[in-house]
């Protein structure tokens, strides 16, 4: 395995070269412990991540992922921004929430590659799990009328993403867009 050196991108993912990011942090820590250095305060052992980098690592992130479809990038390009503006999320959890919800959805993408003709009944199951994740009261009802699908629809997508986060194998045809016709006529 090639050794990270100052000049390469960060290892987290950042996009950010390493002496920048994490450097000064991974010194810090042997074995996966952080160890204080005379004169540094308890504040300054919490890693030094900005809310705006994050933010912005979360938009990078989007650009260079591999994904199974362009429909599936352009779904987490306008959802997954869109969550962190209307619930104008700055604390660095929150943000590690929605990145992580991201990252389900990439692998989920990648690895299942789902068809649907409208993103309404992914981009509701998803910002549901994300504002569950996040503890912000909502119901499936408002955000399955925000993304114009049925409930049952937002229930159906979050039940095959929640069978991918346990391990379940989906059936092809469970993945079919018939919801979203039923919504059509709607």
């Amino acid at each position: 395995m090639k050794k990270l050196g100052r000049n390469d991108l960060c290892h987290c993912g950042s996009g950010i070269k390493y002496k920048r990011c994490c450097l000064e942090k991974d010194e810090r820590t042997i074995n996966g412990k952080v160890i204080p250095f005379p004169g540094m305060g308890a504040s300054s052992l919490k890693p030094q991540l900005e809310v705006d980098q994050l933010r912005q690592m979360i938009n990078d992130k989007l650009t260079w992922m591999e994904w199974g479809a362009d429909e599936h990038r352009e779904l987490a390009e306008s959802l997954f921004p869109q969550i962190c503006r209307e619930h104008d999320l700055k604390e660095e959890s929150e943000l590690f929430k929605v990145f992580s919800m991201l990252m389900v959805w990439n692998n989920f993408s990648k690895e299942v590659n789902p068809n649907y003709r409208k993103p309404g009944g992914y981009a509701s199951a998803l910002e549901y799990m994300t504002v569950s994740l996040l503890e912000i009261q909502t119901t499936k009802s408002d955000l399955a009328k925000k993304h114009e699908v049925s409930v049952a629809t937002l229930t159906k997508y979050n039940g095959h993403i929640q069978d991918f986060m346990d391990g379940v194998a989906l059936p092809d045809e469970s993945l079919t867009s018939e919801d979203e016709e039923q919504d059509s006529a709607q």
